[in-house]
């Protein structure tokens, strides 16, 4: 029988009986196709079956970590991040109206399951995306520097707490805008064709169930050292290599051709579903100098003699604390504030 009839005998039954498997076997034995007429199991990339004759060599490859970093790429970023530690310190401050020290610690390439065992607990994650990047990268934020930020945010002193906590859920959307200004201007350093923009998907406090990448995934490790007044902690921005390959393929061209950034669009100055909350606001004016003795013997219904020019000097307090000062007058006919000078915090 020739292999056409075989072949159509195949296609017409659709399944193998014992007698066409042992035909098949027979025929396997005989090589009845001899030489380079002999078919392999490989398939060349053009589509076309080997012979079995011809020499066929192999090659490991990792489609799951396939990006790669030289040691002369690494140290040029490892120089990169240590200079945009003055600007991403002057955002920073300007963002919390106070001085925030920051120190380079290191940058390295590391697989993704070793950063998991090394992160600290308690501890803060971030997860982030970087449109139009792929991938899912995170911020780490110790708990402590975590709280102080909120603190500051909220206008207070940044005062440090003596032990570390989880972050409650209100305190975690108070540091997404400080989480996102960092990232934003660590993106903006690389200078690329557009600066991505970055958003927060989630927040994680248990590292072992963060799974965004393989274990042996190669990720890049930026790692800093922060202050904010009497409170310090670490920061970490941990991005696999593939999310940032584009841009550094980009950082090589600029030696050849110099490409201005885009100016990316600055991220909203406050949480905007914070924006109805009530606050208590107050007007007072200063009542002039008064004895114990008078003030102890006041009762309803006495009248107090405002000293001349009291209605000049008016505080303008937000949850008592006074921010605003001015000066009473009427608007259309209303008793009115008007504010003339801002108190300093």
């Amino acid at each position: 029988m020739s292999e056409e009839d075989k072949d159509a005998k195949l296609e017409a039954t659709g399944v193998l009986n014992e007698g066409d498997a042992d035909s098949l076997l027979s025929e396997a034995k005989k090589d009845s196709l001899p030489g380079n007429k002999r078919r392999s199991v490989v398939i060349s990339p053009e589509g076309i079956r080997l012979g079995s004759d011809q020499k066929v060599s192999s090659q490991r490859h990792d489609f799951i970590n396939s990006a790669s970093m030289s040691d002369g790429e690494v140290e040029r970023l490892r120089r990169m991040h240590k200079e945009m530690i003055s600007t991403l310190e002057a955002q920073v401050s300007l963002f919390l109206r106070s001085e925030v020290s920051m120190t380079f610690t290191s940058l390295e390439i590391i697989e993704y399951g070793k950063v998991i065992q090394k992160l600290e607990k308690p501890t803060h994650l971030a997860l982030f995306r970087a449109d139009p990047l792929p991938g899912i990268g995170f911020l780490e934020i110790s708990p402590r520097l975590a709280l102080s930020t909120v603190n500051k945010v909220l206008g207070g002193i940044g005062k440090p707490l003596k032990e570390e906590r989880h972050l409650t859920k209100i305190e975690t959307d108070l540091i997404e805008e400080f989480i996102l200004i960092l990232i934003q201007d660590w993106l903006g350093q690389w200078r690329y064709e557009t600066t991505p923009v970055p958003s927060i998907v989630g927040h994680e406090v248990v590292p072992s169930t963060l799974q965004i990448c393989e274990p042996n995934t190669s990720m890049l490790q930026f790692t800093l050292d922060v202050t904010i007044r009497e409170s310090s902690g670490r920061i970490q921005v941990v991005v696999p290599l593939f999310m940032i390959e584009p841009m550094v393929r980009h950082l090589e061209s600029q030696r050849l051709t110099k490409v201005e950034p885009t100016t990316p669009t600055r991220l909203p100055s406050w949480q905007q579903r914070y924006g109805d909350v009530p606050l208590s606001a107050e007007v007072t004016v200063s009542a002039g100098p008064m004895k114990v003795r008078e003030f102890k013997n006041l009762k309803v219904g006495d009248t107090i003699t405002l000293p001349e020019g009291c209605m000049e000097q008016a505080i303008l307090r937000l949850e008592r604390k006074p921010l605003f000062e001015g000066k009473f007058g009427v608007d259309n006919g209303k008793m009115a504030l008007c504010i003339q000078s801002k108190l300093q915090s």
